[in-house]
Parts: structure tokens; C-alpha cells; sequence
């Protein structure tokens, strides 16, 4: 039996910038292909919370709402 695997690579889920607002629909045919492996891997690049202070003093913090994951 053939095991299909897909590896991905600094996945970062946003409601606004470049998937702009209808985020949903432009992932959807995303969502359908990767429907087609056995196996989905994702380094996902940023945290998904909905904390809103950081607890580093310095650096670059970028996070995700909680909604993305509904």
C-alpha cells in the first residue's frame, strides 16, 4: 500500500494582507488538495492565540487569531 505525504513549509494563516477578506474561499481549493494525502505536515510560522502582550521585551511577535482555525 502507497502512503501519500505532503510536507509544508512556514504556513502562516491571516485574515487580512494578501488573501484579503474572503480568506475562507481562497483556501478552499488549498484545503481539497491536500484533502488528497494520507499524511499533511505544516510548520506552522506563527502562534495562534489570542493573547495580546507579548512576554519577550524585543524582536519581531506575530501571531494569528483564534477564528483561523474554526
Amino acid at each position: 500500500m502507497e502512503t501519500k505525504v505532503v510536507l509544508l513549509g512556514d504556513f502562516a494563516a491571516f485574515d487580512n494582507g494578501l488573501l484579503g477578506r474572503n480568506w475562507k474561499q481562497g483556501l478552499k481549493s488549498l484545503k481539497e488538495y491536500l484533502m488528497s494525502f494520507d499524511l499533511v505536515i505544516a510548520n506552522l510560522e506563527v502562534p495562534i492565540t489570542n493573547i495580546d502582550r507579548s512576554y519577550v521585551p524585543k524582536g519581531i511577535h506575530i501571531k494569528s487569531d483564534e477564528k483561523m482555525i474554526e
